[in-house]
C-alpha cells in the first residue's frame, strides 16, 4: 500500500530532479541536556565545571570545562554472574556447585544500596543422595555498602549481608532459610556523563538454616551496568596513576583440562614477583569428556615469578603450590597441587598485559602430572615502556551524510498545443544600461600557514607475532576534512608496509584523504606515526 502511494505521487508530479539527503541544521556537538556528544566522564574528570556561558561548543574543537552532571532519577544497578564454588557440611553432596546469578539493587545513599538476588545453582549430589542432579533456586535480599576508592573509575570494595530462600530438591532435604555474605571488588568505566558499565570479582559464603546446614564458598563473577549515578566526589580530580608493582588478571588455561581463574601478581623488582592464583579446573569424566562436577576442583596457589627485565616482551618461569578442593562421586576431598608455567608477558598500551605460554599441573602426594596445555592471560598490570596520559578532549564533529539516491522516473512527453489557438506574440522590447564600477584598492598581505603535528604511537612490532593496531589511536575527528594530510611511518623495516596498509585502510573507511605517505626504517620495535596537518 505504501509503495502504491509513493508511485502514485511521483506520477502525478511529472519529471522530478535527483534529491539528496542531508543532515539536519540542528545538530550539535553536544546532547539535549548539554553534555558533549561520544565523551564519557572519564574523559573530561579534572577539568573544573563550567561556569555560565563558558562552555566553547566547535565541531572538532577543545573541550575546556566540564558540563554539570545531572542526576535525574534512582540510582540502579543491574548485573549477572557465573557462581562456583566448593560445597560442604552434608554426606549428602560430593563437593561442587555452580550456580548463574542475576543481581539488581537500588542506591539509598552514594555508598549503600538495597539488593535483590536470585541464583540458579546446580549442585552434584554425592552416591548416597542416590539422585541424578540437584537444582537449587535462592531467592535473596542483600544490604550492600561500597567503600570506593576512585568514585570516577567505579573502583569500590564491597561489603554484602543478607538472606533468602532456599528452594531444594529432596535429595538435599527440605527448603530452608539461607544466609549470605560476600566481599566483592568492582570497577567500571562511564559510557556518558551518568551511565556506566562495570565487572566485579565476588567471594560469597552461603550457609542454609535447618539441620542439614549445607554451606558454600562460591567464587562469582559480575558483568553489569550502572544507571543515573550521581556526580562523583572526585570528578575535579585527575585520575590516579597506573599501579607499577601490582597487577590482576583473568586467567584462561586450555589442553587435555580446561580451566579459568584470576592472578594477582605483587612486583618486588622487574625480575621478581609473588604470583597467586584462585581458579577453576573442569575434570574429566570415564568417555574422556569435561565434566563440572566428577573430578572438577577450585584451588588456591602461589609462587614467584621470575622475568626477564625485557621491554615491551618479558619472558618468564613461574613455579606454584596450594590447596585444591576436589569434587568426586563418593565425596570431596582436599589434595595439594603443584603448577609450573614458562611463558611471555607483553606490555600492551596504559596498563595492559598479556600473559601467553604453557603450563603443568600435578598432584604433589602422588607426584604426577595430570593436566597441561596453553594458556592465556589478559589483565591491568604496570605500563611498562609506553608513554601514557589522557587525551585531550574534543567536540565531536558533524556526521558524514549518507550517499546520495536518486527517484528516477519515466519522463512523459509535453502536450502539444495548435498554434491557431495562441494568442498573437507581443513585439519584443530590449533596452541598454551600463555601469562603471570603480574596485576599491585592498592591500594584500602574505599569510603564514603554520603546519600542525601530530604524533601516534601505532604499537610494537614483535618477530614471529603479527600485530595490529588500535585504530582508537588516531584521531579520526580531527583529521576529517583538515587539508593537505601528510604522513611518516618510522619503525622496524618488515613491519613499515604492513602497519601503512593498515593505517591507510582505516582512514579510508573514515573519509580521511592523505595526500603522501613516507616510510622510515629505525631499530626500535615501536611502530610510530608523525601526522603532518596543512590547512
Amino acid at each position: 500500500m505504501r509503495l502504491a502511494v509513493v508511485c502514485l505521487a511521483l506520477a502525478a508530479a511529472g519529471p522530478a530532479a535527483a534529491q539528496t539527503w542531508s543532515p539536519a541544521d540542528s545538530w550539535s556537538p553536544v546532547d539535549d541536556d548539554g553534555w558533549p556528544r561520544g565523551v564519557s566522564l572519564d574523559d573530561l574528570r579534572g577539568l573544573h565545571e563550567c561556569g555560565p556561558g563558558e562552555l566553547d561548543v566547535r565541531e572538532g574543537g577543545p573541550i575546556g570545562c566540564r558540563p554539570s552532571v545531572i542526576h535525574d532519577g534512582p540510582q540502579l544497578q543491574f548485573g549477572i554472574d557465573w557462581t562456583s564454588g566448593p560445597v560442604f557440611g552434608s554426606d549428602r553432596v560430593s563437593g561442587g556447585a555452580h550456580a548463574l546469578g542475576v543481581e539488581a539493587s537500588y542506591a539509598l545513599t552514594r555508598s549503600l544500596s538495597l539488593a535483590g538476588r536470585y541464583e540458579l545453582m546446580g549442585i552434584a549430589p554425592s552416591m548416597l543422595a542416590m539422585a541424578e542432579g540437584a537444582l537449587n533456586q535462592h531467592f535473596l535480599g542483600l544490604l550492600k555498602y561500597r567503600l570506593f576508592g576512585d568514585e570516577v573509575g567505579r573502583k569500590a570494595w564491597t561489603l554484602g549481608a543478607g538472606a533468602g530462600w532456599a528452594l531444594r530438591p529432596s535429595s538435599l532435604g527440605s527448603d530452608a532459610p539461607l544466609a549470605r555474605v560476600s566481599l566483592a571488588r568492582e570497577v567500571g568505566a562511564f559510557v556518558d556523563d551518568n551511565n556506566a558499565i562495570g565487572t566485579a570479582l565476588e567471594v560469597a559464603y552461603e550457609r542454609t538454616l535447618d539441620d542439614d546446614a549445607l554451606s558454600a564458598l562460591l567464587v562469582s563473577y559480575r558483568f553489569g551496568f550502572e544507571l543515573n549515578i550521581r556526580e562523583p566526589r572526585n570528578v575535579d580530580q585527575p585520575a590516579p596513576s597506573s599501579s607499577t608493582w601490582r597487577s590482576f588478571t583473568a586467567d584462561a588455561y586450555l589442553g587435555n583440562a580446561l580451566g579459568f581463574g584470576s592472578t594477582l601478581g605483587l612486583r618486588a623488582n622487574r625480575v621478581l614477583s609473588l604470583e597467586t592464583s584462585a581458579g577453576f579446573q573442569f575434570g574429566r569424566s570415564d568417555f574422556s569428556k569435561q565434566h563440572g562436577y566428577s573430578g572438577s576442583s577450585w584451588s588456591v596457589m602461589t609462587g614467584p615469578r621470575l622475568s626477564l627485565p625485557f621491554d615491551p616482551a618479558a619472558p618468564y618461569v613461574q613455579v606454584q603450590a596450594g590447596p585444591a578442593w576436589f569434587s568426586r562421586p563418593e565425596g570431596s576431598e582436599i589434595r595439594g597441587l603443584a603448577h609450573a608455567e614458562l611463558g611471555m608477558r607483553l606490555h600492551v598500551g596504559c596498563g595492559t598485559v598479556i600473559d601467553a605460554g604453557f603450563w603443568l599441573r600435578g598432584d604433589i602426594e602422588d607426584r604426577d602430572v595430570t593436566s597441561g596445555g596453553l594458556l592465556m592471560r589478559v589483565g591491568a598490570g604496570p605500563s611498562r615502556g609506553w608513554r601514557c596520559g589522557p587525551a585531550a578532549p574534543m567536540f565531536a564533529t558533524r556526521p558524514a551524510p549518507p550517499s546520495t539516491w536518486t527517484a528516477e522516473t519515466t519522463p512523459t512527453e509535453p502536450p502539444m498545443y495548435s498554434t491557431a489557438t495562441l494568442p498573437p506574440r507581443p513585439p519584443t522590447v530590449s533596452t541598454e544600461t551600463t555601469v562603471t564600477v570603480t574596485p576599491p584598492v585592498v592591500e594584500v598581505r602574505p599569510i603564514v600557514v603554520q603546519p600542525i603535528v601530530i604524533e601516534v604511537e601505532l604499537g610494537i612490532a614483535i618477530p614471529g607475532l603479527q600485530m595490529r593496531f588500535d585504530p582508537r589511536l588516531v584521531p579520526i575527528g580531527r583529521l576529517r576534512g583538515a587539508g593537505h594530510i601528510a604522513i611518516e611511518i618510522s619503525g622496524p623495516s618488515d613491519a613499515l608496509a604492513t602497519f601503512q596498509s593498515q593505517l591507510a585502510a582505516t582512514l579510508d573507511r573514515s573519509g580521511v584523504r592523505v595526500e603522501g605517505w613516507s616510510l622510515v626504517a629505525t631499530g626500535s620495535t615501536r611502530i610510530r606515526a608523525r601526522i603532518t596537518i596543512t590547512p
